[in-house]
């Protein structure tokens, strides 16, 4: 009986262990589907990383204390040498002055984004251009009291004559919702 027991646990083990191993899942009567991960594109994976250093580098709490249906709008852009690294980055020039006290470019965001490690190879000797809106998540209208006309009209950065010749590839905007708890 324990020889027939252990014969089974064995048997079930290695099937389980197989298994888990196909790439697959099938039915006689059903259609093959393939289980694959998802590969992001390199415009969004450097969307995101810019996002995450901004997002670290910000003043959070001058964000939240927006007024209600209040949004922000800039851009990123992203210049790349000819590996690929992040050479240089552009704001707009004309951002209000709300919106520098929240993101707060200067010299040391500038050296944290150059100090990502990531090479995006799809974009070397490229500039990655993509507009980035801050918006309170509960938030339905748009109060065009805010400095949202203004950020529109000054949403591309002046490039410098070095980078002027370089080709602009636009990405998707990125709209970055907040939202905090209040207890």
């Amino acid at each position: 009986m324990k020889i027939v027991f252990i014969t089974l646990l064995i048997a079930s083990i290695a099937h389980i262990a197989y298994s888990q191993n196909l790439d697959s899942i099938a039915h006689p009567d059903s259609v093959i589907i393939k289980v694959q991960p998802v590969k992001k594109s390199q415009g969004e994976i450097l969307k995101i990383v810019v996002m995450k250093v901004l997002g670290k580098h910000m003043d959070f709490n001058l964000l939240k204390d927006i007024p209600k249906n209040y949004v922000y709008i800039m851009s990123a852009s992203i210049v790349l040498d000819s590996d690929g690294k992040i050479d240089t980055i552009y704001f707009p020039i004309k951002m209000s002055e709300d919106l520098k006290k929240i993101i707060k470019p200067g010299a040391d965001l500038i050296k944290k984004l150059k100090n990502i490690p990531v090479k995006f190879t799809d974009f070397k000797g490229k500039i990655a251009v993509f507009p980035i809106l801050y918006k309170r998540m509960e938030d339905v209208s748009l109060d065009y009291h805010s400095a949202f006309i203004n950020s529109f009209e000054n949403l591309w950065p002046v490039f410098e004559y070095k980078d002027q010749k370089k080709q602009i590839v636009l990405l998707p905007p990125y709209v970055n919702y907040f939202s905090y708890i209040v207890n």
